[in-house]
């Protein structure tokens, strides 16, 4: 056996073997591997070399497959039809072409202020956004377009009276949401046929599809109060004061009046005369506008306003009772309708 002696070139060159065995023992997957591939059989995992002494950890990259996230936002009704989103939302495989459009009226019946629910879903090729050129997420609505059957019709779309979008041939299919509330007053009793049209993008085409629904919308004559009139009486003067001035008004319907002079009837419902009792024993009577009850005369609209100032004499509580007189329905005697105050005189 053949000794080394310390400054031997040979022991040098053995200790520089002895490392790089080392090296390689504790060298990551890369060293193991050369090739960047793991010899056969082995996991396909890849370990990223350690950071240097010092330097902080590389972050750690997680990949999954790629899964649709759907987030749901709460959204409040709209005055007018309204495209409601629905970005994110996953088309079905195999989905085609459809809209579901439904009309309900949520006002009650008769009524001539109206409410009708449009609600429309469904899937239909996704428009073009005139502004940005590209493809809008949810599929393209045109328009909206209301016919209430009375002569009034509105455009509707996201408050908007025209599209922003435009049909794109070809383009994918997307998820359709369209709802809304419409609001209508109709000025005379009658029946109505409203038309709510929903234009969205045709399957294939560069052109626009229109979906319709009707709803029959029938108004009625409002019942007049159960005395034909309501009257209301107040105190208008500071309260206490000797002069007192009051205020009434009076509306709802009755027959209309004969004017004696022409024979001709009066153009609303007749007020035949003011009676007002201030309670210190002063009565206030006012004739009638020259008309007569007539028991053929059609109803017509009463609107009423009366301004009546006394003074009294002494301090008190006293009891003021107004009533007016109108023509009876269906009848020519005068129907009174009476109301009463409470003042007070220091």
């Amino acid at each position: 056996m053949t000794r080394l002696r310390g400054d031997d070139p040979r022991l040098a060159t053995a200790a520089v073997a002895g490392l790089l065995v080392v090296a390689a023992l504790l060298g990551g997957a890369d060293d193991a591997f050369p090739s960047g591939s793991p010899a056969d059989g082995a996991d396909a995992a890849t370990t990223a070399p350690a950071p240097p002494p010092g330097a902080a950890p590389a972050p750690v990259v997680v990949t999954a497959a790629s899964t649709p996230v759907v987030t749901a936002s709460a959204t409040t009704a709209a005055p007018s039809p309204t495209t409601a989103a629905a970005a994110g939302t996953p088309v079905p495989a195999g989905a085609r072409r459809t809209v579901r459009l439904r009309l309900a009226l949520r006002s009650r019946p008769g009524d001539a202020a109206v409410e009708v629910a449009a609600t429309a879903s469904g899937f239909a090729p996704r428009g073009l956004d005139a502004a940005t050129g590209g493809l809008t997420p949810d599929a393209g609505v045109q328009a909206v377009h209301v016919d209430f059957g009375d002569g009034t019709q509105e455009n509707h779309l996201d408050g908007a009276a025209s599209a922003t979008t435009v049909c794109t041939k070809g383009a994918p299919l997307g998820v359709l949401t369209v709802g809304g509330v419409l609001r209508h007053s109709y000025a005379r009793p009658g029946r109505y046929t409203l038309t709510y049209s929903l234009s969205t993008c045709a399957t294939g085409s560069a052109q626009a599809r229109t979906t319709s629904r009707d709803l029959v919308v029938r108004v009625s004559e409002p019942p007049p109060p159960a005395d034909g009139v309501a009257l209301g009486l107040r105190e208008a003067s500071p309260g206490g004061d000797r002069v007192v001035e009051l205020s009434a008004t009076a509306y709802g319907t009755a027959p209309r009046g004969v004017d004696p002079g022409t024979g001709r009837t009066s153009a609303h419902a007749a007020v035949l005369g003011v009676e007002v009792d201030f309670g210190d024993g002063t009565l206030d009577d006012s004739s009638g506008a020259g008309v007569r009850c007539d028991p053929a005369a059609p109803a017509g609209t009463l609107s009423f306003t009366d301004t009546r100032r006394h003074t009294y004499t002494r301090a008190g509580r006293f009891t003021v009772t107004y009533t007016l007189l109108t023509c009876t329905p269906g009848g020519s005697r005068p129907l009174p309708t009476t109301r009463t105050v409470e003042v007070s005189v220091r």
